[in-house]
């Protein structure tokens, strides 16, 4: 009996021991980075730092801390700075550092340090268009140098077996049929209908159509709220463990106004999502507004007349910048897109970007640099017939798509009659429909970034511009192959007209989604019936680097 006791308190103390070391993951914070150089550089003491958090990111060993309020919000200035910061955050590590840019070229300082006051300095010098990949190597430097991590995996390690397994992230995505695998009956044929109950979660029906969508963080608690945009209200809300949309707080515009846009950033470096609200009056003069959320009530922080707002990822680190465009009523836009800033109430326009012509706020996205050195870094844009645009980083147009995307639901009038504009103006019976974001990622994380846009299906549209209650709708994914954009993988058929997508974890399950905001179609005739429904689809990426957070940009 004895024996059976010592050999029951044997395996008990091992199993304990199992469980105390599978929780004993280290973890880090990283403050903002000092920047020296000229203000447009601003936005690195926040992009660096995101940059790094995913690079750093090692599942179950290193991760970043999850202590709520510990954001570190200043940028230390020494190390005893670092280690009372360190301390506040309840981590155990902290990395601080600067960057200094003059010119073209640049400094990368970066420091670590331990709760034990042991740092390790790690120094770079760059240029600006190099900040990327030296970014990348400061932070598998410090993976290898301070946590031990083994630097053997590489991008053939990760590469799917002989036989490719058919919609690997989830069985609603149907990968390019000319790719053959053993799952089709013939790999021309597509299935139509959904392959499980399981591949796909459906929030409940909401009583309104929706316009838009936004998913972040807005209160900095850690949790993911889901932000709805209806004609004259923004809806919040929040997931539930049965996968319903719990309500949290509603905004409402002024009678005389409409909802066009919402957009999120941190635009004040606080750790909390500020909330971009896109509006025009009954003049079809534009109101912008900045709104801030606490779990329950919105407001109002900032607002400006006759600017358009919007969040694009922007190189060099394709970090999320604020980015502003004036109104030129009764026309549209004036010429040139600019950096925005909001500081005490206001809500400013900086230094113009050099982007190719036809490019406004709304329409366009930049695509990184592949593994391939000939694969550069590119923009995409809409076009004034919906189809997309690629241009070169110098700004030379190389390839237009056949088919159309977007299908906006959301315009302006327009005068038609637009000196400089020319065609490059989505204009459609002298209505601009703002387009969908161009979503940019790497979710199978090989380093070539797809493009993610909303294909709407109806034949009544071809013949009819402004018909924009589509029937249908898939979400596609394109990449570039050296000629053009071709198909990676697209959704199975969406019943309803998509009006907004993006990929988080909003029910806060460890898995990311894809999450499309859809209304549901119940006829020609029966556009005041719409309702909004949100559909998320679990991405499977275990097919990518387990130990990297998804990179994904706008």
């Amino acid at each position: 009996m004895k024996a059976y006791f010592r050999a029951a308190v044997l395996a008990f103390a091992v199993v304990i021991a199992a469980a105390s070391t599978a929780v004993a993951a280290k973890t880090f914070t990283i403050a903002p980075f000092e920047v020296n150089g000229s203000s447009a550089y601003k936005y690195l003491e926040k992009s660096v730092p995101d940059m790094f958090a995913s690079r750093l990111f090692w599942q179950g060993n290193f991760e970043p801390a999850k202590k709520t309020g510990t954001t570190v919000k200043i940028a230390p200035t020494d190390q005893a700075a670092a280690a009372k910061a360190l301390s506040n955050a309840g981590a155990d590590y902290i990395i601080w550092g600067s960057v200094t840019v003059i010119g073209e070229n640049c400094s990368i300082d970066t420091r670590v340090l331990d709760k034990a006051g042991k740092t390790w300095p790690i120094s770079r010098e760059s240029t600006v268009k190099k900040l990327i990949p030296d970014l990348r190597q400061i932070s598998d430097a410090i993976s290898a140098e301070v946590f031990n991590k083994p630097q053997g995996k590489t991008a053939q390690s990760r590469q799917p077996q002989q036989v490719e397994r058919v919609n690997q992230m989830n069985p609603d995505l149907v990968r390019n049929e000319t790719t053959s695998a053993e799952v089709y009956i013939n790999p021309q044929f597509r299935y139509a209908g959904g392959s499980g109950d399981d591949s796909r979660l459906r929030s409940q029906t909401l009583n309104y159509p929706s316009l838009g969508m936004e998913i972040c963080d807005a209160t900095g608690n850690g949790k993911l709220e889901v932000f709805i945009l209806e004609e004259r209200r923004l809806h919040a809300y929040r997931f539930d463990a049965d996968n319903k949309l719990q309500p949290l707080g509603v905004f409402e515009l002024p009678a005389t106004q409409y909802a066009l846009s919402v957009r999120s950033m941190d635009v004040d470096f606080s750790g909390r999502n500020s909330i971009i609200l896109n509006a025009k009056d009954s003049d079809e003069d534009f109101v912008t507004r900045i709104l801030t959320f606490d779990g329950q009530n919105f407001k109002e922080t900032a607002r400006a007349n006759g600017i358009y707002l919007n969040v694009v990822n922007m190189p060099p680190l394709y970090s999320p910048r604020l980015l502003g465009q004036r109104s030129d009523r009764p026309k549209l836009f004036k010429i040139g897109v600019q950096e925005a800033y909001v500081k005490n109430g206001k809500i400013s326009l900086g230094a113009p970007l050099a982007l190719p012509k036809g490019f406004n706020v709304f329409n366009f996205s930049c695509v990184p640099a592949g593994v391939d050195k000939a694969d550069a870094a590119k923009y995409v844009r809409f076009d004034d017939g919906e189809r997309l645009l690629v241009y070169s980083e110098k700004g030379a147009r190389m390839s237009s798509t056949e088919d159309r995307y977007s299908g906006a639901t959301q315009g302006i009038a327009v005068n038609a009659a637009m000196p400089g504009m020319g065609k490059d103006t989505v204009i459609q019976d002298e209505i601009y429909y703002i387009p969908m974001r161009i979503l940019v990622t790497d979710l199978d994380g090989d380093g070539n970034h797809e493009v993610i846009v909303n294909k709407p299906i109806s034949t009544a549209a071809l013949i009819f511009g402004n018909y924009r209650s589509f029937p249908q709708s898939e979400i596609q994914s394109l990449q570039w192959d050296g000629i053009g954009l071709s198909l990676v993988w697209k959704t199975r058929r969406i019943k309803g007209s998509v009006t907004d997508y993006t990929i988080a974890d909003p029910n806060g399950d460890g898995v990311s989604d894809l999450v499309v905001c859809v209304n549901t179609h119940p006829g020609a005739l029966g556009a005041a019936a719409r309702k909004t429904m949100v559909i998320l689809y679990p991405l499977d990426l275990s097919k990518a680097d387990p130990d990297t957070q998804p990179s994904i940009s706008e």
